[in-house]
């Protein structure tokens, strides 16, 4: 190679342009190298909702690979994958194939990023670029568990008002469906009330009342929701009044949340225990120091401390 062109490619900027221009070449022809998948008929996908942002942003890679995740993946692993997303409130945005799919292209995207900081720079810092890989790969599980701890969180939060919502209108006389009908037109908008809303398409759709609840359990993870199942369970069973159980278990709820809170504040002083000796008790350490340093300096006697005293 002759060294104009050997100064050529060893220039960040060339390299760096050149690898922009390959990246966004494979990007744009990725899509057509792919198996098409079929067309999707509008009416089969009704049922979709507006998917996360980042598998807006992959879409048609993603939608190009799902059809070979779900002919060539783990059944159960798939089925693992579908539960998770099912808990996140994402069961009608986002398929498992497609999940596992955003998984290997935002990998593939990290290490396309990884390998053109690596040829724009020759220090030894940019191979350090490559840990995004796993990174990318990971990404989505991390995003996906994150959405699923705040959803249960709002689940935590808003399911004591629906319980009192739901004995005070079987206190006025209607049945369980009816009821749980009539609170969900009170509730805001959340997780609470899109999980009782397909409770209430699974029963008009035929499903009983035990299957439908215990899915919802399933689903929801979270405690509240369980006891909820189990005392209504056990009130059709027994015959038992229904409107004083889910009054009682709103309470419970109730006492649970603010034991909850009382944990979180009496963890927090140790929580800044850390901060408070690492910043702020160097920062004055430094200023009561100051002007005795100060003294010294101006008396000469620093000076001669230092000189070997």
């Amino acid at each position: 190679m002759s060294e104009p062109l050997a100064l050529l490619v060893s220039t960040p900027l060339p390299v760096m342009l050149l690898a922009g221009a390959a990246a966004g070449c494979a990007a744009l022809a990725l899509p057509r190298l792919l198996p098409r998948p079929r067309r999707a008929d509008p009416e089969a996908e009704a049922w979709r909702e507006r998917p996360p942002w980042l598998f807006r942003l992959f879409a048609p890679i993603v939608r190009g690979i799902a059809p070979a995740v779900a002919a060539r993946g783990d059944r159960y692993r798939l089925e693992a994958v579908g539960e998770r997303i099912q808990a996140a409130g994402l069961g009608y945005a986002l398929r498992p194939e497609e999940l596992v799919a955003l998984r290997r292209v935002t990998a593939a995207v990290a290490a396309l990023l990884a390998g053109i900081v690596d040829l724009a720079s020759a220090a030894l810092a940019a191979k350090l670029a490559y840990l995004a890989v796993p990174l990318g790969y990971f990404y989505p599980d991390i995003w996906l568990r994150d959405a699923i701890q705040r959803r249960r969180a709002r689940i935590r939060k808003d399911f004591p008002f629906f319980l009192d919502l739901l004995a005070l209108a079987m206190r006025a006389g209607l049945n369980l469906q009816s009821a749980i009908a009539r609170a969900v037109r009170h509730l805001p908008d959340g997780p609470v009330r899109e999980e009782m809303r397909r409770v209430l398409r699974e029963l008009r759709a035929g499903m009983t009342l035990r299957e439908s609840l215990q899915r919802l359990a399933r689903r929801a993870d979270v405690e509240g929701v369980s006891g909820f199942v189990g005392a209504v369970l056990q009130a059709e069973e027994t015959g038992g009044e229904m409107a004083k159980a889910l009054q009682a278990q709103a309470e419970q709820q109730r006492a649970e949340r603010f034991l909850r809170a009382e944990k979180l504040a009496a963890r927090a002083p140790v929580k800044m225990l850390a901060p408070l000796v690492g910043l702020f008790m160097p920062v004055t350490f430094v200023i009561l120091m100051l002007p005795a340093v100060r003294a010294l300096a101006r008396s000469g006697l620093l000076a001669g401390l230092l000189g070997g005293g």
